[in-house]
């Protein structure tokens, strides 16, 4: 018996068939492992159905339809129509697979492609970086090369010059001379030569130092017994005491040199008779505390500013005034007045203003002054204050403008009533001024002083316990 059979010219295929089909074509688009139950279910099928049962169709809910002999119209359309989609489906889904291939190559293609080009850049970069580094090394080999060639050429080109050096002094001075250039040249000869001239340097300084020594010390004791003793004076004698000085008198803060001491005993003698030779050392000493004194704060008198003072002392003077000024300077000359007299005043009157402005050598004072400002500038009475604190006061009374400016400078003129003035400093002094009335010619004024200390008084400390050598009478 067959196993189709037909029903009014349409075929009727088994179950077992159309399972079969539908596996093929599944199969053929990768639907099988969704399909897994169709596969399964067509290994139990029996060899031979008839036909869709009523349980197959109950089971996977196919719906009912119209049969004619147990066959399925709606079934078999619907079975028609599925094999017809895969039909359908198959070389659509291989143009996908193929185009999606395709795609794949391109980009395999596309990243070899890229993999290529970056592969060429590094190996060009490598070639171009070892053309740079043969480039670099075969300049330096060149100019190494291009040195050594110059090196060369000039070395050759002394020693070329010192062969004709060699030959000249060859022919000039003879075989002897060229001898002894050669010897000359000798390390080792050379050596000892160089050796044999510091022994000789040597033993010359060893005796000349000691001979040189003891004739500068016999020079200065005779010096000084020229001077000391036999009292010589010269001109030539003066100058080399001017590079060895001959001490009269020594202390702890410098010494006097003899004709320093000479002169200010002569100009003592005839300036200033009856005074004893040990208060004109004493005096030789303060004024060379003083000269130190200057010299620290950087104090000096010029030639010029001296020789302008004396001018300007002089000026206008007649004669016998002159004369009458100078004493016995007069005939010694003006140089010697200049030096002994016009250059210590100056240097004395800079030093004196120093002291006086100074704040550590006269800060008791200075203090004083401030606190009696600073009070009289708070409201206390100020001749109350100045009793009570001040070293001398004035009571008050009326100055004219030019006595007022006389006694007490400028500020005097331009101070208000009731107000104090900056401190004053005034023959040793420190002073304050204050004013209490102001008429048209005249002006009312206090004042009060405290006594600062003065630069005798400062050089008097300085010297006093002080031991002196004298080395002359």
């Amino acid at each position: 018996m067959p196993d189709n059979k037909m029903l009014d010219g349409i075929k009727k295929i088994n179950g077992r068939d159309f399972r079969k089909a539908r596996y093929i074509v599944l199969k053929s688009i990768g639907e099988t492992r969704k399909e897994a139950h169709a596969e399964n279910s067509y290994q139990k099928l029996p060899k031979e159905d008839s036909g869709f049962s009523f349980e197959k169709n109950k089971k996977e809910n196919i719906p009912q339809s119209k049969k004619v002999d147990g066959i399925s119209f709606g079934n078999i359309g619907q079975h028609v129509h599925r094999g017809e989609s895969a039909q359908s489906i198959k070389p659509e889904k291989q143009r996908e697979i193929s185009a999606e291939e395709k795609r794949l190559a391109a980009e395999k293609r596309e990243e070899a492609v890229e993999k290529l080009k970056q592969a060429e850049e590094k190996r060009l970069a490598a070639i171009e970086k070892e053309q740079a580094v043969k480039k670099n090394k075969l300049a330096e080999e060149q100019a190494a090369m291009l040195s050594a060639k110059a090196t060369e050429k000039l070395k050759k080109k002394k020693l070329d010059k010192k062969k004709k050096t060699r030959k000249h002094k060859n022919t000039k001075t003879g075989k002897h001379e060229n001898t002894k250039t050669r010897k000359r040249k000798n390390g080792k000869t050379q050596g000892f030569k160089n050796i044999s001239r510091v022994k000789a340097v040597l033993r010359f300084f060893a005796y000349a130092l000691p001979v040189s020594a003891t004739a500068f010390v016999l020079f200065y004791i005779l010096l000084f017994m020229a001077l000391a003793v036999f009292d010589y004076d010269s001109s030539a004698a003066r100058k080399a005491s001017e590079y060895l000085p001959v001490p009269a008198l020594a202390a702890k803060i410098g010494m006097v040199g003899y004709y320093g001491c000479k002169d200010a005993m002569d100009d003592f003698y005839y300036y200033g008779k009856g005074i004893s030779k040990e208060k004109i050392k004493r005096e030789l000493i303060k004024e060379l505390a003083v000269k130190n004194f200057a010299e620290q704060i950087g104090i000096q008198a010029a030639d010029e500013e001296a020789e302008l003072e004396f001018n300007k002392i002089i000026s206008g003077k007649s004669e016998d005034e002159i004369k009458n000024i100078m004493g016995a300077y007069y005939e010694l000359g003006s140089d010697r007045y200049i030096e002994r007299v016009i250059k210590p005043r100056l240097v004395s009157e800079k030093a004196s203003q120093a002291v006086l402005s100074d704040r550590e050598i006269n800060y008791p004072a200075l203090s004083k002054i401030a606190a009696i400002k600073q009070a009289a500038e708070a409201g206390r009475d100020f001749y109350a204050v100045a009793e009570e604190m001040g070293d001398g006061l004035g009571f008050g009374e009326y100055y004219s403008y030019d006595e007022a400016i006389s006694m007490f400078g400028d500020s005097a003129a331009s101070i208000s009533p009731g107000q104090t003035s900056d401190v004053i400093i005034i023959n040793n002094k420190y002073y304050i001024i204050h004013c209490f009335a102001r008429r048209e010619d005249s002006i009312g004024l206090r004042h009060v002083f405290i006594n600062a200390k003065s630069l005798d008084d400062y050089i008097q400390e300085a010297v006093s316990g002080l031991k002196v050598w004298s080395f002359v009478e």
